[in-house]
This record gives C-alpha cells, sequence and structure tokens, in this order.
C-alpha cells in the first residue's frame, strides 16, 4: 500500500490519500472504509517499523517518510521546520535536494546537521534505483 505497486496501492494514492502522504491524512475523515480509517489510526504503531532507503529520492516523502538518520523530520521539526527549511510539505526526497533557493546556513544547529546530512544524501543518490520500503524485523529493517 506505501509504494503504490498493487492495484490496491495505486487505487488508495488516487481516491484516499489524493497527493498527500499516508502518514499526514487526518485521522478524522469520512472518505473510505472502516478498514481504512483503523489503519490511519494505527500509524503510530507502523510508523517505528518503517523507513525508506533511498535510491532516486523520487518516491519517497522529505517530510513524512523516515529516511533520515534523525528520523521523520515532519515529528522532529515540526511546521516551523518547513517553513525554515523552505522545503514543501509534499516535496519527495529528490524535489527537496533540487531547491536551490533553500537556505543553507540556519541559526539552529539541528537544521545545519540536516543540511550536513542533505550534500551527503544529494552524493549518494542513483537516479536508476528506486528507493525501496523496509520493514523492521525482530532487529534490523528488511
Amino acid at each position: 500500500m506505501l509504494t503504490g505497486d498493487s492495484l490496491w496501492g495505486k487505487w488508495i494514492k488516487e481516491r484516499l490519500l489524493k497527493g498527500k502522504s499516508f502518514w499526514e491524512v487526518k485521522v478524522k475523515t469520512h472518505m473510505g472504509s472502516w478498514m481504512w480509517r483503523k489503519m490511519l489510526k494505527l500509524r503510530g504503531v507502523a510508523k517505528s517499523f518503517y523507513m525508506k532507503e533511498l535510491g532516486n529520492g523520487r518516491h519517497t516523502s522529505f517530510w513524512f517518510d523516515k529516511w533520515s538518520e534523525k528520523g521523520v523530520l515532519s515529528d522532529l521539526l515540526g511546521e516551523r521546520g518547513i517553513i525554515d527549511l523552505g522545503v514543501a510539505k509534499n516535496a519527495t526526497v529528490e524535489e527537496a535536494l533540487l531547491v536551490t533557493s533553500r537556505r543553507r546556513s540556519h541559526r539552529r544547529g539541528l537544521l545545519n546537521d540536516l543540511e550536513k546530512e542533505l550534500s551527503t544524501v544529494a552524493s549518494n543518490l542513483n537516479v536508476v534505483n528506486e528507493d525501496i520500503s523496509l520493514w523492521k524485523g525482530k532487529s534490523r529493517y528488511r
């Protein structure tokens, strides 16, 4: 469902997510079935077991997927982080790295650390590799 590879995943992306990340859709919705609403309520549990391994960064939400060593950036930085970094709320990792008007120096040390990580990520992105969804097993992500 999160990768959108299956017919069901594509339907969810088109009809229920409507361009948003699964992690940012409001819990109080009238869209979808009772099962969909239950899944939304259990996101907090799922979030601790899910992460993305970056390939090209095209299918990974900059703010809502866990791809950074620091964790999910929207949880870490909140709405103010979106403003401070100058990266759109719906941006992918690839899109965030392409923003040339983004500030690179910040007052907050955490934002400067993130900028360093972003420069490393930018040099490691591979345009031919797809992003990979990983789920945590007993001891590691697979």
